[in-house]
């Protein structure tokens, strides 16, 4: 079972972790794309980069998570 994560006191869902780590993926492939000019081939760009962050939270969130020591 996956337990909550504990910041500073605060106790956050399991997937606010799996938010974070998406973000840190996403924001270099958004650089990226922007750099080899990836984003100019869509109609709007802000819909490439919302459906790039999907993807890359869909990866996260579906990976197996390491099971916690009992």
């Amino acid at each position: 079972m996956i337990h909550e994560l504990n910041l500073f006191g605060v106790y956050l869902a399991p997937f606010v972790g799996d938010y974070a780590l998406a973000l840190l993926l996403f924001l270099p492939l958004r650089a990226l794309a922007a750099r080899f000019g990836a984003l100019r081939l869509f109609w709007r760009p802000v819909f490439a980069e919302i459906l790039l962050f999907a993807c890359c939270l869909a990866l996260i969130a579906f990976l197996p998570k390491p099971q916690a020591a009992l």
